[in-house]
């Protein structure tokens, strides 16, 4: 299955994370993003290193239209949480995980297959938070050196 989410310039290890609340001051803090594409070993993460920057696991659908112009969007599922490692790094610990197609009046097996991966990886993200007395909210995280968000609709 082609990934069309995957986009090379998104991969990265180092950089500086911006993070802005409502309330909370702006953080400047060097960043290390560590991804995973499966959701169960996400999960196993979030199981031994929770989050403690903020008690938060942020989960979106993310949708992207194909970008060779098919009737048809692209779904993943995007999750991430915020920890400190040594030293003042923060480490953004993130699923992006491909569902499949989802067709526009076409191949509705496929689509209904697809929706029902994406709902998986969603539960079991959420099935760990939840384990781990973790909040779930929608979003994604992004650094500020990234061109766009992430994910898109929540």
């Amino acid at each position: 299955m082609h990934d069309p989410s995957c986009d090379p310039s998104e991969e990265f290890l180092g950089g500086r994370s911006l993070i802005a609340g409502p309330v909370a001051p702006v953080l400047e803090r060097p960043v290390l993003r560590v991804r995973f594409s499966d959701p169960d070993e996400f999960a196993a993460e979030l199981r031994a290193r929770d989050p403690d920057v903020e008690k938060v696991v942020r989960v979106a659908f993310r949708w992207r239209r194909d970008p060779q112009g098919l009737p048809c969007r692209h779904l993943s599922v995007v999750a991430g949480y915020l920890r400190s490692a040594r030293e003042g790094v923060l480490v953004l610990s993130e699923l992006v995980y491909y569902a499949g197609e989802v067709w526009d009046g076409l191949n509705e097996e496929v689509s209904a297959r697809t929706r029902e991966r994406a709902e998986h990886a969603r539960q079991v993200v959420a099935r760990a938070a939840d384990e781990q007395f973790v909040k779930l909210a929608a979003g994604v995280y992004r650094t500020p050196d990234e061109r766009g968000p992430i994910g898109a609709a929540a």
